[in-house]
């Protein structure tokens, strides 16, 4: 009588498992395409290249999940593909980054996506932004409400 509770338990949550595999989706499908029109901030990185940071789903960064799209170009204004990025949230105040690694997909005409954004706490925020190898780094600073 045990084998067979147990068998049936055992059967009962492969079963109640199988719908979650048949849920689970690509990384590229949840990230957000509805980032904002203008860029909230701007910068240039070092070899003159010329980037446009926004955010999903608001114009600004929020606490809690984010997403955000950078856009990448020549000092000519042409889009810069094929770039390898780093992305890393910092919080200098504190000595400390975010526990969630980000990961950040080529979109094509020099948008990248970076998800995985987590601001977890109020204040004073660094997205610090390495290109290529060697790195060119660039940091955009913001404040998280």
């Amino acid at each position: 009588m045990k084998k067979s509770l147990l068998g049936s338990l055992v059967l009962f949550a492969c079963l109640a498992c199988l719908p979650l595999g048949a849920c689970s989706s690509d990384v590229a499908d949840q990230v957000p395409s509805n980032f904002a029109p203008a860029a909230y901030g701007t910068t240039n990185a070092g070899d003159g290249s010329h980037l446009e940071l926004r955010f999903a789903p608001g114009t600004s960064p929020a606490r809690g999940a984010n997403a955000a799209e950078l856009t990448i170009t020549t000092p000519a204004g042409a889009p810069r593909d094929g770039l390898v990025l780093t992305v890393v949230p910092w919080m200098p105040s504190h000595g400390h980054g975010s526990s969630v690694v980000t990961t950040v997909t080529a979109k094509g005409t020099g948008k990248y996506v970076v998800d995985g954004l987590q601001f977890f706490m109020p204040g004073r925020w660094e997205l610090r932004v390495a290109i290529g190898e060697p790195a060119s780094d660039v940091v955009f600073t913001f404040d998280v409400p």
